[in-house]
């Protein structure tokens, strides 16, 4: 291995930290989704600490599916605990990254129907 060993190169790969976020329904995910994101991202509630643009893995269960989405994403959004909004929760905005980002968009779209064209609540919060 190029005069680098086990431990150095170990050391030397990022991985990034994992959030999870457990969808109940379409609802559910509407109320988590960022359409107004450039190539879509999610709202994730976490009292981890985050800066912008740190690299985070995703683990998304679709609880009414049985179905799971792995990706990544960049923190392009973060609410923290001195600055709750209305609807008072502490998170982060991933954006998708990755191969699969469009792949993921089109499908959380799909799924949501005429929703994903709406602002919920949570997205009108953020707005403001």
């Amino acid at each position: 291995m190029d005069n680098i060993s086990h431990s150095e190169e170990t050391a030397k790969l990022v991985i990034p930290d994992v959030l999870t976020l457990a969808i109940q329904d379409k609802k559910d995910l509407h109320s988590h989704y960022m359409p107004f994101i450039q190539n879509g991202g999610i709202f994730i509630p976490t009292k981890k600490k985050f800066h912008l643009g740190d690299n985070v893995g995703l683990l998304i269960r679709f609880v009414d599916r049985g179905k799971k989405l792995i990706l990544t994403g960049n923190v392009v959004w973060i609410s923290p605990l001195s600055q709750r909004h209305a609807v008072g929760a502490d998170g982060v905005g991933l954006q998708f990254s990755g191969n699969a980002k469009h792949k993921v968009k089109k499908a959380i779209e799909a799924y949501l129907g005429d929703l994903a064209g709406r602002p919920s609540l949570n997205q009108v919060c953020y707005l403001s």
